[in-house]
């Protein structure tokens, strides 16, 4: 197995381009690199006499942001399958998220990217992110091409924030590895509530949507709603999802809990692309006290009749750009209509 050091060692002040030393330690050893953030991000860190790095940071802006080292390279990288970074004494606040990133940026300014694809736990971890399965950001030219490893200049490491709150956490240490780890399942953060678009029939007047904290330090979203009995009705919840290469994955698995209006004993959760809507209706089993797991593989979802694609094509699910968590039928007239459900977790698994 070969490592390549990322190791933070040198006490610095973080603040937006603040050099510090030495960068990369080991036998590819640099002078310089830099540490810098997006968004309302106000930090702090220490160095312990061990070198490893404590950092304390606070988030004010709910929206996707980073708080990252780039070092320079100045010689070329052979290729690697893995990130792995060591982390300690992680406590981070209720809505607040943080993943793991790496960033590598050629001389001609592309750049490919990895990150961890669900929140970092609390306490101490091992995060070991695969290289395997790169994406370039959105504001790089390279089309169709792969990492040209002896092109990279710089290395961007360090976290993606979700939500807003306090984190601290000790970076132990930090290494690229030749050793190839299994992809994990991505985890979509779970929004609050102006983070989601509910089409419902407009006769449901009695409809609410709200964050709700989980003991994991996460928060989930709560739904309240009321349809008139006796007539079909429908409530779509839909969430815009990240640009991901979704065709690493099998499937999506939603996490939830709570009761469905009497007479109704599935939900609709839809995969929506540019051309088309493609469904599945899981049965669900009412409980407000424990958490139901519903995992769907892309091929279970067929097309909507309401929105079937013009040449009758199957699911692209590169195409899919929001999911939709909700349901539709007629309430029984034997009970109110009403309607209760949590949103722990969407994840698409490998």
């Amino acid at each position: 197995m070969k490592t390549f050091a990322l190791a933070l060692l040198a006490a610095v002040t973080l603040a937006a381009d603040t050099p510090f030393f030495p960068g990369l330690a080991g036998p590819h050893s640099i002078e310089t690199a830099t540490l810098t953030s997006s968004g309302k991000i106000q930090a702090s860190q220490s160095l312990a006499t061990d070198g490893s790095r404590q950092l304390t940071f606070t988030k004010t802006s709910p929206e996707l942001r980073q708080l990252v080292f780039t070092l320079p390279v100045d010689r070329p990288l052979e290729p690697f399958s893995a990130y792995v970074i060591e982390l300690e004494g992680v406590s981070i606040q209720k809505g607040l998220s943080l993943f793991p990133l790496i960033l590598f940026h050629e001389k001609d300014g592309d750049a490919w990217y990895s990150s961890l694809r669900k929140p970092l736990p609390l306490g101490k971890s091992e995060c070991q992110i695969s290289l395997t399965a790169m994406k370039m950001p959105n504001y790089a030219k390279g089309g169709d091409r792969t990492l040209n490893w002896a092109e990279i200049d710089k290395i961007t490491v360090g976290f993606l924030a979700h939500g807003t709150g306090q984190a601290n956490l000790t970076i132990r240490q930090a290494f690229l590895s030749t050793v190839q780890v299994p992809l994990d399942s991505l985890f979509i953060p779970i929004p609050n509530p102006s983070g989601w678009t509910v089409t419902k029939d407009g006769r449901i007047h009695k409809s609410t949507l709200t964050s709700e904290p989980l003991v994991d330090g996460n928060d989930g979203l709560r739904l309240k709603f009321q349809f008139p009995t006796g007539t079909h009705m429908f409530y779509l919840p839909t969430l815009a999802l990240p640009n991901e290469q979704y065709t690493d994955y099998k499937g999506v698995r939603v996490t939830l809990k709570g009761s469905l209006p009497k007479g109704i004993s599935k939900l609709l959760i839809l995969l929506n692309e540019q051309g088309g809507v493609f469904m599945n209706m899981p049965p669900y089993e009412n409980s407000m006290d424990k958490w139901t797991t519903i995992s769907i593989p892309f091929t279970a979802f067929t097309p909507a009749d309401w929105a079937k694609k013009a040449n009758g094509a199957p699911l692209d699910v590169n195409a899919v750009n929001s999911i939709t968590i909700g349901l539709h039928g007629t309430a029984s007239t034997e009970g109110d209509g009403s309607g209760e459900l949590v949103y722990r977790s969407i994840e698409f698994y490998p």
